[in-house]
């Protein structure tokens, strides 16, 4: 009786053991995810300061008295130039 009672433990506690390190939900996963959530919210913090900088450039936009917001990025995005300047485009390589 009692060396029954003791394999039953015995086989009790290797399979928890097995679920503990290999199962479902197990440390080796745990882990694994801890390593990902890491990456995804360093790429989050990117991201935020990403969509900062643009709403910054929209209000600056927005803001009509801002009118050298909107020359500076007529100039950057459509190659616009005032009457009498030259525009000089270079290659990269």
């Amino acid at each position: 009786m009692r060396n029954l009672l003791l394999l039953s433990l015995i086989v009790v506690l290797m399979y928890l053991q097995g679920r503990l390190w290999f199962g479902e939900n197990s440390v080796a996963e745990i882990r694994s995810l801890q390593t990902r959530i890491a990456e995804l919210e360093a790429q989050s913090a990117v991201q935020q300061a990403i969509n900062d900088q643009l709403r910054a450039q929209v209000r600056a936009l927005k803001d009509s008295g801002d009118q050298d917001a909107v020359i500076e990025q007529a100039r950057e995005r459509f190659g616009l130039i005032r009457p009498g300047e030259t525009l000089f485009l270079f290659e990269d390589e």
